[in-house]
């Protein structure tokens, strides 16, 4: 997706790296990610697999997790709401926490993004270099502080909105006129005065007027002066160059609005001042604004020569920062790929070409520019013939060419992540290929898994592979290799069977969300299958004061599990019904007893069920002609029976000659009530049409006009 830049990112005054969220459209943290390995399309399925399908910024800071300067060990972050994402899936923000949680610099600077950003720091700056000048009275130094703050009133006007112009040419006048009245006895105090004249007028984006105060202190006698004074010429030029550049609103309309002008001044004065000040106090900062400069000039090839700089010199205390910059900067420029050669951004443009049409920004990569890249990843011949895979599987659909080009190294110790990536994505052709080796390669893989996201990467293949052999009992069986609690619920709620949720339920070694999950599942399913005396035996698992006052509408995704619902806690309804367990009691000795079947009804309505929405549906996602690569959970359900729609109750005891009249009438009065009030039907199945709700409202009214149900209903929706 094609990014849109804001103004507020544009004016970082300190700080190497521009931070940016959700640049390479992450889906938001409600979504569920499809459980299969293979990731083609840029869904909410990023895994530790780099791969097409994955967020740009998550590949790439995978792909850094290699190096030894940027590398950090991370541990797995607190999921809080996104607990649906498991550990086998993350978005940016996730994968920024498990590898870099310390602050993104933000702060509480209400200013972050505009050059107003460097005024707090810049006052305590400024306050030290007058005190550090003898020459300067403690009067001066009182009144040079107060002007300094004086001067703030042009950062408050915080949007400099264009079709406001006249408020903010006041606020600096007023300011210009407050500085002018004070009175100073060193020159060096006046030339600190001049700064702060400078300042103010660069601030009020009167960028002409304070390039000519800072160049006039270039000479000053105070290092500090002529050193800041230096880098703030270069900013008035870069500043200046992006003047014309933001709509009413702050939105960056693009690079081709600078002034190439100003951009080449820019350029050449921080180049200056990295030249006098290698070691200097801006001297990151400075560089950061050149690789602006090359942004806005939209010279890829030294822009991305800059950044592959960095990516070799850089620290883990900058990954993240560095990589959200190249994300927005450069990864989607127009013809960024044919001007990139720097192997990990080269990787990174390469396999976001590979994409799912739907999601690329620039034409699928074919084989032949592959090949062309050849020299270009000369030195990383793995990392070549895994971009080669890559190609072989999700473009040229031939899984046969990856197993050829990614010789089997599943039995290490330890997996890089670039390591790990092209033996799982041998595994996926196999997969693909059904081949019966698929299951031992992911067993072999286990052992050297060992780095954030790997190992539950590595089941979920397995457990799909389990799944699809009709070996489902392994997932399940003491001492099981799949550990990862997101994979086996899956498994549970879409296709276990009674004994392997009783089992899980009863063993003590799992969690306990996931035993709570189990029962929650057995008892469900039970009663919605109409097993109703398997459900009076599993009731009684259920714990005493087990939880019943939480919401489950996304049951997978939770940690406190309400299996108390199904205790004796459950609310009843409008019918007068007796406990859930009396109503299965009844419906185990005589399944057509209506007025059970409508307290049944009530106990689901009651209770929220309407609402539940269990795992993903499972499903197969077509790769090839016939050949289909599986989603946990897809095959057949190994529970008995088949569910009953709260819906159906009501229409067969509509239909049903023995049903008494009060019967007829509450289910006349649900059966139109599952349409309330969008039209829309909430009970489950088949849905019918309005003539029909009218029918059935025409019936209540006609036929049972005394019930309180006919009195109460009013519309039929």
């Amino acid at each position: 997706m094609r990014r849109f830049l804001f103004a507020f990112l544009i004016f970082l005054a300190f700080g190497a790296y521009s931070q940016q969220a959700e640049a390479s459209g992450d889906m938001d943290a409600g979504c569920s990610p499809d459980w299969r390995i293979n990731n083609a399309d840029m869904s909410c399925t990023n895994m530790a697999i780099i791969s097409p399908g994955n967020d740009t910024r998550a590949n790439l800071l995978l792909l850094l997790q290699d190096s030894n300067n940027m590398a950090s060990k991370g541990k797995y972050p607190d999921l809080g709401n996104e607990r649906a994402y498991g550990h086998n899936f993350f978005n940016w923000p996730l994968l920024r926490s498990a590898f870099y949680p310390q602050s993104d610099g933000k702060g509480n600077n209400d200013y972050y993004g505009s050059r107003c950003a460097s005024f707090d720091s810049g006052s305590a700056e400024f306050n030290k270099a007058v005190a550090a000048n003898k020459s300067i009275s403690a009067k001066d130094r009182k009144l040079l502080a107060e002007a300094r703050e004086f001067i703030f009133d042009a950062c408050k006007f915080r949007n400099y909105r264009k079709d406001e112009p006249n408020d903010l040419i006041e606020i600096v006048t007023n300011a210009e006129g407050f500085l002018d009245q004070i009175q100073l006895k060193s020159q060096a105090a006046k030339d600190f005065l001049t700064y702060l004249q400078g300042a103010n007028r660069f601030y009020g984006a009167h960028f002409r007027s304070a390039r000519t105060d800072f160049q006039s202190l270039e000479s000053s006698k105070d290092r500090w002066l002529r050193e800041t004074a230096s880098y703030m010429v270069a900013r008035v030029h870069l500043n200046a160059a992006q003047a014309n550049s933001f709509d009413k609103w702050g939105t960056f309309d693009g690079v081709g609005s600078t002034s190439a002008e100003e951009t080449i001044k820019a350029e050449k004065a921080l180049t200056s001042y990295i030249g006098s000040y290698p070691k200097g106090r801006y001297t990151s900062s400075a560089k950061g604004l050149i690789r602006r400069v090359f942004w806005l000039r939209q010279d890829i090839a030294r822009l991305s020569q800059e950044y592959q700089r960095l990516l070799n010199e850089g620290s883990a205390a900058n990954a993240a920062n560095l990589v959200e910059e190249i994300d927005n900067k450069l990864l989607f420029a127009e013809g960024a790929s044919g001007k990139v050669s720097e192997p990990l951004l080269l990787a990174t443009i390469d396999l976001l070409r590979m994409r799912d049409d739907r999601y690329a920004l620039e034409k699928t990569i074919t084989l032949v520019e592959l090949e062309k890249q050849k020299g270009a990843l000369a030195g990383r011949p793995d990392l070549y013939n895994f971009l080669l895979a890559n190609h072989a599987f999700y473009i040229e659909r031939n899984p046969k060419k990856v197993l050829k080009l990614i010789p089997d190294a599943a039995q290490q110790e330890n997996f890089s992540y670039l390591q790990f990536s092209r033996q799982a994505l041998r595994g996926t052709a196999l997969q693909m290929l059904k081949d019966r080796n698929e299951g031992g390669f992911w067993r072999d893989m286990l052992g050297g898994s060992k780095s954030l996201y790997q190992r539950p990467t590595v089941e979920l293949g397995l457990a799909i592979f389990y799944e699809r052999s009709g070996q489902l009992e392994k997932v399940f069986a003491d001492g099981s290799l799949i550990r990862e609690t997101g994979v086996r619920k899956i498994l549970l709620q879409k296709v276990a069977g009674p004994d392997s949720l009783r089992k899980t339920f009863k063993n003590s070694a799992r969690p306990k969300d996931e035993r709570d999950f189990a029962l929650f599942t057995l008892l469900y399913n039970s009663l919605t299958r109409g097993n109703y005396a398997a459900f009076l035996r599993d009731e009684k698992l259920i714990p005493a004061k087990a939880n019943s006052n939480v919401g489950f509408r996304y049951l997978h995704s939770q940690k406190t599990i309400p299996v108390g619902l199904f205790g004796p806690g459950a609310t009843k309804g409008e019918y007068n019904c007796p406990s859930l367990r009396d109503t299965a009691a009844t419906l185990s000795r005589a399944p057509k007893n209506n007025a059970a079947r409508l307290c049944l009804g009530d106990f689901w309505l009651e209770n929220g069920f309407d609402y539940f929405y269990p795992a993903n549906p499972g499903r197969y996602l077509a790769v090839e002609g016939k050949a289909k690569l599986p989603i946990l959970g897809s095959s057949k359900s190994r529970f008995p029976g088949t569910a009953i729609p709260r819906q159906r109750l009501y229409k067969d005891i509509i239909s049903d000659p023995r049903a008494k009249a009060g019967e007829k009438a509450y289910a006349l009065y649900r059966a139109i009530r599952c349409y309330a009030t969008s039209g829309s039907n909430s009970c489950g199945g088949k849905g019918v049409e309005k003539s029909q709700r009218k029918a059935w409202f025409q019936r209540l009214k006609r036929s049972y006009p005394n019930s309180k149900w006919a009195k109460k209903l009013k519309y039929y929706w």
